[in-house]
């Protein structure tokens, strides 16, 4: 992934090849010690964390090039004028926000695609029909100027901070309406003819079948608790946050949500992929969904998701709000949301192109969101 030939200046920034540093052994230390440009007591460090099997993070530590040196922080007042870095980090959360470049894409999905979409979900759903995929069409070529959009969403421990500096109450905690995806114990297949019936004994989990399922509102459910029982973790993505909670952590971190086009280019580039990956689709590796229970994905747990410019998790695990209402609303207000969930049970809903909804007020344990930045001057 890096050449060792290459000088390791100081502020090289290891995090915008998507490298964990400190997960990392060091395999060529010696070499970087031998680099001409490093100071002789820098290379004595160098040296020392090669023998002693620090991580890399450490040698880099020892150049003062971290896994996050030399990447600029932005926040609420920040502009930043070309040439931009392919990395920032928000001085107020500390999440990393890569650059998507200005210029066209293609948005929205051909007629053909729609087809496919629908022969795809037909095989978990019979009942499936177009018009759940039609509002994509059609597919054009949209330009955007350039912004930054978060490597992942944001976290529960991103939002417990704004939570302590700001005492903010979700709208899940002031109006106790929560919902919670719950299922029933029986799980049901499509036999064709019969309809649903009950699968053969022993069965849990059907190829082409759907689970019986419902909603229900929870009193007890929040962000801290997206299922009324169980505490989420620390790097699981938060979720049980309505539009307006999006919008104000946002503003506390100097940051936005996307809008929708925006959400689109990050994850599928310029080439109209299906999937931030490309447009093959595969599960185990890159997304999750199709779960019964709450079953999040901790953030950077797929890092072959990745989209074309480094951002993960754009799709499976949680739906993303997007800043952008919905126009199939009508009088209601109501905003797109992005990517699919945990509970997604078709890969046709996972696409790049493929839209939801939801009102600004409602909460769920299915829908969270990450934050872009877009104060770049154009000067």
């Amino acid at each position: 992934v890096y050449h060792w030939s290459r000088p390791l200046e100081r502020g090289y920034c290891l995090s915008s090849l998507g490298i964990r540093a400190d997960q990392l052994p060091v395999v060529a230390a010696v070499d970087v010690a031998k680099d001409s440009i490093l100071p002789r007591r820098v290379k004595a460090r160098v040296d020392r964390a090669s023998r002693n099997g620090s991580g890399l993070g450490s040698v880099l530590a020892a150049v003062g090039a971290g896994p996050t040196g030399g990447t600029p922080e932005v926040g609420a007042k920040t502009r930043l004028t070309a040439p931009w870095p392919q990395a920032v980090r928000c001085s107020r959360d500390g999440s990393q926000l890569y650059l998507i470049p200005s210029g066209p894409f293609l948005m929205g999905s051909h007629r053909s695609d729609v087809d496919w979409a629908l022969t795809v979900d037909r095989r978990y759903d019979p009942m499936s029909q177009r018009r759940y995929f039609s509002d994509q069409l059609p597919c054009r070529s949209k330009s955007l100027n350039a912004f930054y959009m978060a490597r992942f969403p944001v976290t529960v421990r991103d939002f417990a901070a704004f939570v302590r500096a700001t005492g903010y109450q979700t709208d899940a905690e002031r109006h106790k309406s929560a919902w919670v995806w719950t299922k029933f114990s029986q799980p049901m297949m499509w036999t064709g003819k019969t309809g649903w019936r009950t699968p053969p004994h022993g069965v849990t989990a059907v190829p082409g079948g759907l689970h019986r399922h419902g909603w229900l509102i929870n009193p007890a459910a929040n962000w801290r608790v997206p299922d009324g029982r169980h505490v989420a973790a620390g790097d699981e993505p938060v979720v049980q946050v309505s539009w307006e909670d999006a919008q104000a952590y946002c503003r506390w971190a100097g940051l936005c949500l996307p809008s929708e086009a925006q959400w689109e280019k990050a994850a599928r580039g310029t080439d109209g992929r299906r999937y931030p990956w490309g447009s093959t689709f595969t599960q185990a590796d890159r997304a999750r969904f199709g779960y019964l229970t709450s079953e999040f994905s901790r953030v950077g747990s797929h890092p072959l998701s990745a989209s074309p410019y480094g951002c993960e998790d754009l799709v499976g695990s949680v739906w993303q709000w997007t800043a952008t209402p919905d126009s199939r609303g009508g009088k209601s207000v109501r905003y797109v949301i992005r990517g699919g969930s945990w509970i997604t049970a078709s890969p046709a809903y996972l696409t790049c192109e493929f839209r939801g909804w939801g009102t600004p007020e409602h909460t769920n344990d299915q829908t969270g969101f990450r934050c872009a930045w877009c104060a770049i001057s154009r000067k």
